[in-house]
């Protein structure tokens, strides 16, 4: 991931370094806490006639590669006409209400601005104005302790997430079991703000439907929805789904619609999150992705990355050393990888 970035021309700033009993005690959940941090820094730090022009872009983990530079980033979101995108994805947003009692189903009333194969939410990849992003992160803030006050008020102590239905009848910490996700996805789908506008349109948030900027390959399969080209770069092909997966009648209906029209779509998605189980796709796809042209790999392994909390700066070969002691290794992203690997 780290490679990837710098080879496009993206930063790294690292989060979350020296927190490791707030991870341990908040688990996923931590991550907004730390990115919350981060962002009131630049917030703060930015002057006010400059924040509109403040971009973040968050990734939460390392299961990323970077497929494109920060110009047709910047240029996608500014398009979109949104202050805030998240990365959409095939699998299903909970309830907070199950959450809180260990059942997690799909949300039936999420919300669906039009048929896509990808209409759920992934908050492991976003872009957003400083400004908007505040606001969402002050928003998941109270969200989270009002709702945990008003369990304990309705229902009795939270219960350790140790603790099965079989012995209690709860309640549990919702967002402690689904995360940082799930917390989000209760924002997306269900927080109203004064005057009673959903909270996503009160601050221009929406996703990331026609994947311009990120695919989150979650149940997706390479060579179907996932393709790398003849320059080594990754397409994303909207293959449409077995309309008869969708519970919600008017996902089906729309979905038979689109296939008679037979529409499809193709785009070069900036970012590609390979969320899920089958991290191996994320190998297979880096072993085929190329270099950006006229990049020499000795130079791209001086580059830095920086950490917030320390406010040190490293070099990407001694960061990644350790883990890959051979990195200017060919012409591939992957080659690296899977030397290493093998050398193993």
């Amino acid at each position: 991931m780290a490679a990837s970035a710098s080879a496009h021309g993206f930063g790294l700033n690292v989060l979350g370094e020296g927190r490791q009993a707030h991870f341990d005690q908040g688990r996923f959940l931590e991550r907004l806490w730390v990115l919350r941090d981060f962002v009131v820094g630049v917030l703060n730090s930015t002057p006010e006639d400059m924040r509109n022009h403040t971009l973040i872009l968050y990734s939460d983990a390392y299961d990323v590669l970077v497929n494109g530079n920060p110009r047709t980033l910047v240029k996608r979101f500014v398009n979109s006409k949104k202050k805030i995108l998240i990365g959409a994805e095939t699998g299903c947003c909970g309830t907070r209400e199950a959450f809180a009692f260990k059942d997690n189903k799909c949300d039936p009333n999420w919300p669906s601005d039009k048929y896509t194969t990808t209409p759920f939410l992934n908050f492991g990849v976003f872009v957003g104005f400083v400004t908007e992003v505040d606001h969402l992160l002050t928003a998941a803030k109270n969200e989270y302790d009002h709702y945990l006050a008003r369990l304990q008020s309705d229902y009795g102590p939270i219960q350790p997430l140790h603790v099965t239905p079989a012995t209690s009848k709860g309640p549990w910490d919702p967002y402690l079991i689904g995360g940082d996700q799930q917390l989000i996805c209760q924002l997306f789908a269900h927080e109203v703000v004064r005057g009673g506008q959903s909270l996503r349109s009160a601050i221009g948030m929406s996703l990331d439907y026609e994947s311009q900027i990120f695919v989150n390959a979650y149940q997706m399969e390479i060579g179907r929805e996932i393709v790398i080209t003849a320059k080594g770069r990754v397409r994303y092909d909207v293959n449409l789904a077995d309309c008869d997966k969708w519970d919600q009648a008017s996902f089906r209906a729309e979905c038979r619609q689109r296939s008679v029209r037979r529409v499809r779509s193709a785009t070069l998605p900036v970012i590609l999150h390979f969320n899920g189980p089958r991290k191996e796709n994320m190998l297979a796809v880096a072993s085929q992705m190329r270099w950006p042209d006229a990049l020499e790999t000795a130079e791209l392994f001086e580059s830095e990355i920086y950490s917030v909390s320390s406010g040190a700066r490293m070099a990407l070969k001694d960061a990644c050393a350790p883990y890959m002691p051979e990195l200017a290794c060919g012409g591939t992203v992957g080659e690296c990888l899977v030397r290493t690997a093998r050398d193993a």
